[in-house]
């Protein structure tokens, strides 16, 4: 009966927390250019970023606050593939998947404390060159920290990771079909391959857009089957 709530309850957070991140992160692109604007002068990112005011505040707490979720998430996925026996993959994975979303939720900290009091800073006509100069420099410094290393390369990464060994331990389970867990490590596969765009692979963007949102309709599908499972177990 305990194992039938874990694998119902996993079939809920699978089949909703990742959808749900890709849809704040497209409401996102819509209505920020992003993540296309994070590659444009800082003077650029803060100017619209005012005009985008209140609702991109909104959107950027929402996916912190989503990101986050994550954290939960693998303690669930820990406990729906715990058997009691000791697994180093298992146990390796639950840890990657809290730091993910741990850095994943970090990335999005400062576009909700740090840079909308920048962006009224640099925009401000009254105030100085030397202040809105020391703005855009705050800005790209914790552009590059918090977005492209954490957000972008680490936390990509880690998710991407945490994705493969979720389906390697679907895989090993009996809970789907086999051919639908390969399918899973793929996907997260590319997510990590496609977090290197850092490092100039323009193909690499498109790469890690696509397979992130068909890797969430991959976590629906595997929520939905989880779910249907449970109903079946007495």
């Amino acid at each position: 009966m305990e194992h039938k709530k874990i694998v119902r309850l996993a079939g809920y957070w699978f089949a909703i927390l990742p959808p749900f991140f890709i849809i704040l992160f497209e409401l996102m692109t819509m209505y920020f250019e992003y993540p296309t604007i994070l590659r444009e002068p800082a003077g650029k990112i803060l100017e619209l970023y005012l005009t985008k005011m209140p609702t991109i505040v909104v959107y950027a707490y929402l996916l912190l606050f989503a990101s986050f979720l994550f954290v939960p998430l693998s303690v669930i996925a820990y406990n729906l593939f715990n058997t009691g026996k000791k697994s180093i993959l298992l146990q390796i994975g639950t840890v990657i998947g809290i730091i993910a979303g741990s850095m994943n939720a970090l990335a999005f900290f400062r576009w909700v404390w740090l840079v909308p009091n920048l962006s009224y800073i640099y925009t401000d006509p009254t105030v100085s060159q030397a202040t809105r100069d020391a703005a855009v420099v705050t800005f790209e410094s914790f552009h590059i920290y918090a977005g492209v290393s954490i957000g972008e390369l680490f936390g990509m990464n880690l998710l991407g990771i945490w994705g493969i060994v979720i389906a390697i331990m679907l895989l090993r389970s009996s809970l789907i079909k086999q051919w639908l867990a390969w399918i899973g490590i793929i996907l997260a596969a590319l997510i990590v391959a496609g977090a290197f765009q850092v490092f100039g692979i323009k193909a690499a963007g498109t790469i890690v857009a696509i397979s992130a949102n068909i890797w969430a309709a991959w976590m629906v599908v595997i929520g939905i089957t989880l779910i249907v499972k449970a109903s079946k177990m007495k």
